[in-house]
């Protein structure tokens, strides 16, 4: 008796060889599950209240630390070199540029050449200045502006990354709520936290824009011929501070598909940069207002000072030279040069 066997279907066979083989999940080129162990290793270790919530407190005192520890420092370092900038290389600078200006006036006159070649020239060289000074005094403005950025983007992404690998199931991150995250471990439904920090972002943005304006250069504008090559590039200013105001809603919408975890380090940086920023941007406003009123007396002081000075040294020989009513009689080389004054060409003007 022939026993017949019916052969299972394909997609039977493929469904029992998937549930053999589960392939682990690929982490990318690094792996961050060890710094994510590390980090609930220290909340657990801490010792917070039992009514605190220790992941939310951990990533909160922690952002705060760090933030201080690591980027503040680069901070202060680069506002010290703009202040030097503008108190010590942009007067030598313009004390260079009226020479430079003479020099090149002479040169060029004396090849003739045109005046679009002059301003050419002086430009160069004004630039080559610029380039020694700041290189004499440490003042490089390129490395000033990419200094503190370079330190904080990738701590950053760092953190991010850490912080979306531990609140990756199975993760204790889960059993805590926090604010209106249900957990740390899921997305916030009511929209609430990634909103906050969409509209910090923005404040930091307007705080950075409307700060105090940055010391008046020397060198001009590079001088071009004919119409720019490229007119986006050209108006570079208004069209990047157009884009970043559409900043915070790309933010918003990428803490929305965030874990709690991220975006609650996420509120916590962007606050702690709005501080920060209001804070110097205040000492700045004082520093530039107490620096106009310094300004304003010393003109004051010098203005009233010769008028004085001349008051109390006239004596009787000045006012014999007078005529009774406080004018000095002419003489004969004002007469000359009233009637006759000189030309670039030698002739005299009547």
């Amino acid at each position: 008796m022939l026993v017949l066997l019916k052969r299972p279907p394909t997609s039977a066979v493929r469904s029992a060889r998937l549930l053999r083989y589960r392939p682990a999940p690929r982490r990318g080129f690094i792996d961050f599950q060890p710094l994510a162990d590390g980090f609930i290793a220290v909340a657990n270790t801490l010792p917070f209240p039992e009514s605190w919530p220790k992941y939310s407190t951990t990533i909160i005192l922690g952002t705060l630390v760090v933030r201080t520890a690591w980027t503040l420092p680069p901070v202060i370092w680069a506002r010290s070199r703009r202040r030097k900038q503008g108190e010590v290389v942009q007067p030598e600078l313009s004390k260079q540029a009226l020479i430079l200006r003479e020099e090149v006036g002479k040169a060029t006159a004396k090849k003739k050449l045109p005046y679009e070649e002059y301003k050419r020239e002086y430009y160069k060289q004004l630039v080559a200045t610029r380039k020694e000074l700041d290189k004499k005094h440490g003042t490089n403005p390129l490395v000033t502006t990419l200094v503190p950025p370079a330190m904080n983007m990738p701590l950053f992404f760092l953190i991010s990354l850490m912080l979306r690998q531990a609140a990756t199931a199975p993760t204790p991150l889960s059993s805590e709520s926090f604010l209106t995250f249900e957990t740390l471990a899921s997305t916030d439904t009511s929209g609430i936290m990634p909103i906050a920090f969409g509209l910090i972002t923005l404040a930091n943005f307007e705080i950075m824009s409307k700060g105090p304006p940055a010391p008046k250069s020397a060198i001009p504008q590079k001088p071009q011929s004919g119409l720019p090559r490229n007119l986006l590039w050209t108006n570079r200013g208004p069209v990047l501070e157009f884009g970043l105001r559409f900043l915070p809603i790309v933010v918003i919408v990428l803490a929305l598909n965030m874990p709690g975890a991220v975006v609650l380090y996420w509120v916590t940086s962007s606050t702690y940069t709005f501080i920060e920023r209001l804070l110097f941007t205040t000492i700045d406003r004082r520093n530039a207002w107490a620096a106009k009123v310094k300004f304003a007396l010393a003109k004051a002081a010098a203005e009233a000072s010769p008028g004085d000075g001349a008051e109390s040294s006239s004596s009787p020989a000045t006012r014999k030279l007078t005529n009774g009513s406080g004018a000095v009689p002419s003489s004969s080389s004002s007469a000359q040069q009233t009637s006759k004054s000189p030309r670039r060409d030698g002739s005299t003007k009547r």
